[in-house]
């Protein structure tokens, strides 16, 4: 009797736990505001049929503080169907949210995206991230929250949730009882004839490549072994020595008057990567744009040098994965960025010659 009372108290505390945490999950419809270290921020509206969000904690003052609603239709569909998940981002007009490049949508594969800015209405303006989403699985998935970055004109950062949706995609033969392969009737032709040619071929190809390759190993090492040590290897080049040349060269392309913007962005942003791995000395190539901003924090670099180098990766990622149209006086204007970085961070200890050259390759 005891051990059954035992029981159903805890089931009752279990269930009453769950119980407070359900409700005090659930959004209430309308607008409040919430207090932040920012002053009042207003919460977010509900609407039929759309999936609202509230903003997270920032730096931005709460009269910049854009406002997100995110759209996922339709909410079920069979498989092989496009789902387009659409936020909405209702910000001002000169400053700049950002989509990450490597945002994961809970298994759904993304097919296409699409980025779009409105008119200005006053000193705000709407701009849609819109990507489309296809899955060839049937199930139910869980679109998770993707965070995106706001910046205004003062360097203040801003980090937008824009909660989850959940979509059920169905398959095409669900309502078959019992679906079953038609089976084959034909008399059946043969269509496939083992024939070992090739690898006869190939197998002495590569016993002759091994030959080659051992006979011309010995001699190398005997010619060594008879010489003995060259000379030692030369110095390796300075880090703005090899971006400088990468970026005269994207200077001098035609990248830009023929239109192929993503090619000059992408040029762009491997030449600055690669130069902060070698200034810094880090593997920047292989790393995502959240991955190398981590990174150069631990250099203790100025506030606007940081905020320069970050400007010109996350603008860079938004023309290379977001399609987005840059013009040719924007993507100008990078280029000049990249230059100012090269000749701010290169050590005043090096020789002032080397030093004046970044200036002189900038002009």
């Amino acid at each position: 009797m005891t051990m059954q009372r035992t029981r159903f108290i805890f089931a009752f505390v279990v269930t009453l736990i769950f119980a407070t945490i359900a409700a005090a999950d659930s959004p209430d419809a309308g607008v409040s505001l919430q207090r932040s270290d920012a002053g009042l921020v207003p919460q977010v509206e509900y609407d039929s049929g759309v999936v609202a969000t509230k903003p997270a904690l920032s730096f931005l003052p709460a009269d910049r503080m854009p406002k997100v609603k995110l759209t996922v239709e339709p909410k079920t569909a069979n498989v092989g169907e496009l789902i387009k998940w659409q936020v909405e981002i209702k910000r001002r007009v000169k400053d700049r949210v950002h989509l990450p490049a490597e945002a994961i949508f809970g298994g759904l594969d993304v097919q296409s995206k699409n980025t779009s800015v409105g008119a200005p209405e006053g000193d705000w303006i709407t701009e849609v991230f819109e990507v489309n989403l296809i899955s060839f699985e049937a199930g139910e998935f869980v679109i998770p929250s993707q965070q995106l970055s706001a910046v205004d004109l003062n360097g203040n950062i801003a980090k937008l949730e824009t909660g989850t949706a959940s979509v059920e995609i169905k398959s095409l033969i669900a309502n078959e009882p019992e679906p079953k392969i038609k089976q084959d009737s034909g008399t059946g032709v043969e269509v496939y004839v083992k024939d070992y040619t090739i690898v006869y071929v190939g197998a002495f190809l590569l016993g002759a490549v091994i030959i080659a390759l051992l006979t011309l190993l010995g001699r190398r090492l005997w010619a060594r072994r008879t010489k003995g040590q060259g000379p030692p290897p030369p110095p390796p080049r300075p880090a703005e020595e090899i971006v400088l040349e990468k970026l005269k060269v994207l200077q001098s392309s035609n990248y830009l008057a023929e239109g192929l913007f993503k090619d000059f962005h992408v040029s762009l942003s491997e030449a600055v990567r690669e130069y902060l791995g070698n200034r810094y000395l880090f593997h920047s190539l292989d790393r995502t744009t959240q991955e190398l901003i981590c990174d150069m924090k631990k250099q203790n670099l100025d506030p606007d040098i940081f905020e320069r180098i970050i400007r010109m990766l996350e603008d860079t990622d938004f023309v290379k994965f977001a399609r987005a149209v840059s013009s040719i006086d924007e993507s100008s204007r990078m280029l000049d960025d990249a230059f100012e970085v090269v000749r701010i961070t290169t050590p005043k200890s090096l020789d002032s010659d080397a030093v004046d050259g970044v200036d002189n390759e900038k002009s």
